[in-house]
């Protein structure tokens, strides 16, 4: 019976767990790494009478990332790229750099530059 009171309290965890101690951050001031970050960009932005928001130049390379991607596509999809091996080959190389140019658009460029003004499309 012992053994089975050992594997019990040791191995099943019957025995309730210690209370860990809480976790506590440091109070917000305007001290802070994030802060002095934010303020720096806000300046370098106004300094400069640059938008935030992401100029004309932003949506034509979203639109050329999703050309790049989606003309190949259908030149495949319509039977046109299989005539030719190396244009078969050739369109899911430009369609694998459309997929790399829309990744680094919707992981980086975009959440860092907001693309767009409104909440609801972000």
């Amino acid at each position: 019976m012992p053994i089975f009171k050992y594997i019990c309290t040791n191995f099943l965890s019957l025995n309730p767990t210690p209370k860990l101690s809480l976790v506590k951050f440091a109070p917000k001031n305007k001290d802070g790494f994030f802060d002095t970050l934010k303020e720096r960009i806000d300046s370098y932005f106004k300094e400069n009478n640059l938008d935030m928001v992401g100029d004309s130049s932003m949506k034509w390379k979203s639109v050329a990332m999703l050309a790049i991607y989606l003309v190949p596509f259908a030149f495949v999809l319509s039977g046109y790229a299989s005539m030719n091996l190396w244009i078969f080959y050739g369109t899911w190389v430009l369609m694998g750099i459309g997929m790399v140019g829309i990744m680094i658009l919707t992981m980086i460029l975009i959440p860092t530059i907001k693309q767009s003004i409104r909440t609801w499309g972000n």
